[in-house]
């Protein structure tokens, strides 16, 4: 997998913009993300953002290296809670 840096995108291989890999929450100011291996599936990795910048609350972006092959897919913004946690 790659990495996320300002402006958020999760990156593949070839340092390009993964499919849908684009306006993922936070801006990584912040340490904002966390990214782990789904437990669940071997080619995904979840990517947890805590808002701090421009969308409040926690959020998750799924990338499966199994989509776009070889390059990969991002399901992004998916909110987990809201700013009033």
């Amino acid at each position: 997998m790659g990495w996320i840096e300002h402006p958020s995108r999760v990156y593949n291989r070839n340092d390009t913009s993964m499919l849908n890999g684009d306006s993922i929450v936070g801006l990584a100011w912040y340490k904002e993300y966390v990214i782990v291996n789904n437990p669940m599936h071997n080619n995904q990795f979840i990517v947890f953002c805590a808002g701090v910048t421009t969308s409040e609350g926690l959020y998750y972006s799924l990338v499966d290296m199994t989509q776009d092959k070889p390059w990969g897919s991002c399901t992004k913004n998916v909110q987990l809670l809201d700013s009033t946690y």
